[in-house]
């Protein structure tokens, strides 16, 4: 990496798990309210060597989120949201989940985002430096079961702390290309109101006749 591309301080901060670290764990959360129940695969990487690195970055791209109005951190933000909402009874309130969204993301989904990395500079400093970083933690996906060592090398790897960030902003990429075509073509209605957070999103329309 170029030399001076981050501070001391920062520095520090990315090694910080050099000398005492572990090999992520894949495990699974059963879902047991889901008819029959699933497993949510996960990949705990909270002591990876890599894991500052990937804290690091995720915070620089979460600034990014300024250039969208679809992302909502969380379930409280869009409650606030929809408290001071008023719609006429034509609206309807509908909802949407991906499927196996993390796992489906492809080699080309990261490609868009580092390319943003670039077209924001101005939220997003040092991006040469940030998108490096990222290659690393995406390059980085071992992980232990059963005492043997794998490598994940389909999709994002669940558990590493960019992950949720880098599915905000691919989806927010997507969305504001449909959102341009809803422009050009009748067919096409967008939402009057649109929120989503990672893989569940709310919107609200109105009724066609």
């Amino acid at each position: 990496m170029e030399k001076g591309s981050c501070s001391k301080f920062e520095a520090n901060f990315l090694l910080s798990k050099i000398d005492s670290f572990s090999i992520p764990h894949f495990y699974i959360i059963w879902k047991i309210l889901k008819n029959p129940p699933v497993g949510r695969p996960i990949v705990a990487g909270y002591k990876w060597i890599f894991t500052p690195a990937s804290i690091f970055v995720g915070h620089f791209l979460k600034e990014s989120y300024c250039k969208f109005d679809s992302i909502h951190n969380d379930s409280l933000s869009l409650v606030k949201l929809l408290e001071f909402q008023r719609f006429d009874k034509n609206c309807f309130l509908f909802t949407i989940d991906f499927k196996s969204l993390y796992t489906n993301l492809t080699v080309n989904a990261m490609n868009s985002i580092k390319q943003l990395c670039y077209d924001f500079q101005n939220v997003i400093p040092n991006a040469h430096f940030i998108i490096e970083l990222l290659d690393s933690v995406l390059n980085s996906s071992f992980m232990t079961f059963d005492g043997e060592y794998f490598q994940q090398i389909f999709g994002l790897i669940m558990g590493t702390n960019v992950a949720p960030i880098l599915t905000n902003i691919y989806m927010a990429m997507l969305e504001n290309e449909l959102k341009a075509k809803c422009k050009t073509d009748p067919k096409l209605i967008w939402p009057i109101l649109f929120k989503r957070c990672i893989d569940d999103d709310q919107r609200r329309s109105k009724r066609r006749h």
